[in-house]
C-alpha cells in the first residue's frame, strides 16, 4: 500500500483530507482528461467537471483490494469522460439539423 492510496483511504472519510486531495492530484486528473479528450482541459470545460465527480466518485468507492489508487482513478475517470462524450453526441445529433447538402442528397424538404 502506497502514500496515496492511504491518503485516498483517508480523503473519503473527511471532507478536509479530500480537498487536499484532490489539489494534491489535479495534474493527474488534467492528464487523464486530455488523454481522452485529446485536448488540453481546464476548470471552464465540461469535461473538468465530468473528471472532478469521477475522481470524487473514485475515491468514494475505492478499495484496497482495488490495486493502485491512482490506476483505479484514472480507469473510473476515463471511463465516466467516454460515457460523457457518447451522451453528448447523442444529443448533438438528436437537435442538429440537417445540412442543405443532406437535404438535397436524401431529397429531404428544406425547413422554412
Amino acid at each position: 500500500m502506497g502514500i496515496t492510496d492511504e491518503q485516498a483511504i483517508l480523503a473519503s472519510q473527511d471532507e478536509r483530507a479530500f480537498e487536499e486531495f484532490l489539489t494534491k492530484n489535479r495534474g493527474f486528473i488534467v492528464k487523464c482528461a486530455y488523454e481522452i479528450s485529446k485536448r488540453y482541459i481546464n476548470e471552464h470545460d465540461d469535461e473538468w467537471s465530468v473528471s472532478i465527480m469521477a475522481f470524487h466518485e473514485a475515491v468514494r468507492t475505492y478499495d484496497l483490494q482495488k490495486g493502485s489508487f491512482l490506476s483505479y482513478a484514472s480507469v473510473i475517470i476515463k471511463r465516466k469522460l467516454i460515457d460523457h462524450f457518447r451522451s453528448e453526441s447523442k444529443y448533438c445529433l438528436l437537435y442538429t439539423s440537417p445540412s442543405p447538402r443532406d437535404r438535397t442528397r436524401y431529397r429531404m424538404p428544406s425547413s422554412a
